[in-house]
């Protein structure tokens, strides 16, 4: 069929298709989402432990390696190549599986294959699966600052990352820089040899004790409560008083070697308590000043301007709430003001090519 002629034999309706067409590109103009980074789907995976301050060869050993055993026993997709890294407390695998993966079941399945790991990996590792997609990268970030360290850290965690993880468009807000607040506990060496005690049952007896334990139930009009035990240390002085040893009696007359048997020993009578704040292993400041970074990242799909301009907003509103002097500003990367400009440039450009 000559298209030619038909669309000549036609000529109405072709000439309703083409309308229909520009309107349909016009509109699509308006609509389409706009971001800093083409949506490009990868078939990879990464994953993150981190948590303690382990050296490379044991990270490697006791995190990457049962890691990865059990990521590559993966049902159902084709894996391409593993390879991991590690580093002083933090381990990568990166897992690369063949094009035609869908992406979506791979994350699933290698989530689900991590949280069967998880219980053979060391305490205090936190295992972080996400695809390599241009979405993990920030599309904003803000610099808090005007405060300590630690309470910009507590700002930026309690604060303003529970309002902006609510905004639509938001994937994730993460909190990076200023001081985590704990209780440290400096063990004195001669105190503790004078006593005849160990480092781990000093540890032991301050966790055993900062729990929660339900001993038991209530009945009573036809409700049912809970008895719950705790030995929480709510203060600094709380602490102090763990109980490290009791009195004992004596077994055939004479008294236990370590030292048990006498007044009970306190976690004060052999240790230093006092408020600190965890190692860091990264610094960052805002301005010359420590600061705390808050860094927004954008789901799969959405549209980065407007996500920005939800949080400008959502930052106004926070802002007359902060402490006086701590800000919440100094942005340090957000799309360009000629990235929203980009559409009001495209349709000029578009009804002159509808037009020729």
């Amino acid at each position: 069929m000559n298209i030619a002629r038909f669309s000549d034999r036609h000529h109405k309706a072709t000439y309703l298709v083409v309308a229909l067409l520009c309107v349909a590109g016009l509109y699509a103009t308006t609509q389409l989402p706009s971001a800093i980074y083409p949506e490009v789907e990868f078939p990879r995976i990464i994953v993150v432990a981190e948590g303690v301050q382990l050296e490379p060869r044991n990270m490697i050993t006791a995190v990457a390696r049962p890691l990865e055993d059990g990521l590559s026993a993966l049902q159902g997709v084709q894996i391409a190549r593993v390879t991991t890294r590690a580093v002083r407390g933090s381990a990568q695998i990166s897992i690369q599986f063949s094009p035609s993966t869908d992406m979506q079941l791979a994350l699933q399945l290698t989530q689900k294959k991590v949280a069967q790991v998880q219980p053979e990996l060391p305490a205090g590792i936190t295992v972080d699966v996400q695809r390599l997609t241009p979405s993990v990268f920030p599309i904003i970030s803000y610099n808090v600052t005007g405060a300590p360290p630690a309470v910009l850290r507590e700002l930026a965690t309690y604060t303003i990352r529970p309002r902006l993880a609510r905004l639509d468009g938001v994937a994730q807000c993460r909190v990076e820089g200023g001081n985590v607040r704990e209780i440290e506990v400096i063990i004195a060496p001669e105190r503790l040899a004078a006593n005849h005690l160990t480092i781990s049952q000093i540890e032991d007896a301050i966790s055993q004790t900062s729990t929660v334990t339900s001993v038991g139930r209530v009945s009573r009009d036809y409700q049912q409560y809970n008895v719950l035990a705790t030995g929480e240390a709510l203060s600094l002085d709380d602490v102090r008083g763990i109980v490290v040893a009791t009195p004992s009696s004596t077994k055939n007359g004479k008294p236990e070697d370590n030292g048990a048997d006498r007044a009970p020993i306190h976690v004060g009578d052999v240790a230093e308590v006092k408020y600190g704040a965890e190692d860091r292993t990264s610094m960052f400041t805002g301005d010359g000043v420590p600061a705390a970074l808050v860094s927004v990242t954008r789901q799969i799909g959405g549209n980065t301007v407007d996500i920005a301009d939800e949080v400008d907003q959502a930052i106004a509103d926070l802002q007359p709430t902060l402490p006086h002097g701590a800000a919440c500003a100094a942005r340090c990367f957000r799309p360009r003001p000629r990235r929203r400009q980009s559409p009001n440039r495209w349709r000029p450009r578009c009804r002159r090519g509808s037009s020729d």
